[in-house]
């Protein structure tokens, strides 16, 4: 496989990319990664490596429980024989999309043995923690009613209505949820294509 076919799959995660209508930041679809990662996808980003034979190991486990991760850590640049490396760091400590989001900097404890290996600069681990927030836009169940956020999350959420009411200390806001984020998409909108609408209130503090 040639060199310009690898980056040809890193850009397909870019050609994906959803603009939040609400603040202009850019997050992936949930149902991406299982749509542009597949077996022969993750083998076709180790065609040019030294590793030889390519662990099938490694391999379920990108495919089966780490397809957020891989696709973040090609988003950092990591190609070929690094970016082998690095997965193979994140199986042996059983980092996997649960893991994520890791804090500013990947300075986390419990993944201390991840990213302390000499591999991980600072500027790579400065990229890794910025970049998470593009493939882990939350995903709204029918069972839960609150939810708690990190200031860095970014909502899947699309305008419906441009009319804001302000009061003294809040602004509301009618929006409309990516349909591939909420669970109601298969009843709700199967037939209209549309996410399902909400009201949200901000407090100005």
């Amino acid at each position: 496989m040639a060199a310009a076919d690898i980056e040809a799959l890193a850009d397909k995660y870019v050609d994906e990319l959803v603009k939040n209508d609400l603040d202009h930041k850019e997050f992936l679809p949930h149902n991406i990664p299982s749509k542009i990662i597949t077996q022969d996808a993750i083998l076709g980003e180790f065609q040019e490596i030294v590793t030889s034979p390519i662990s099938q190991d490694l391999v379920r486990f990108i495919h089966h429980h780490a397809k957020v991760v891989f696709l973040l850590t090609i988003s950092i640049n990591l190609v070929g024989q690094d970016l082998y490396n690095a997965m193979e760091l994140f199986q042996s400590q059983n980092f996997a999309d649960g893991c994520l989001p890791v804090s500013k900097m990947c300075t986390d404890p419990e993944y201390g043995a991840v990213f302390s290996h000499r591999m991980w600069t600072k500027m790579r681990k400065k990229s890794f923690s910025d970049n998470q927030w593009w493939f882990i836009a939350p995903v709204f169940t029918k069972d839960k009613f609150a939810y708690s956020f990190q200031l860095d999350c970014i909502l899947p959420f699309k305008w419906t209505n441009k009319i804001i009411k302000e009061g003294a200390f809040s602004r509301v806001f009618q929006i409309e949820i990516h349909p591939y984020h909420h669970e109601q998409r298969f009843t709700v909108c199967l037939d209209t294509g549309h996410g399902l609408g909400l009201t949200i209130q901000t407090a100005d503090i």
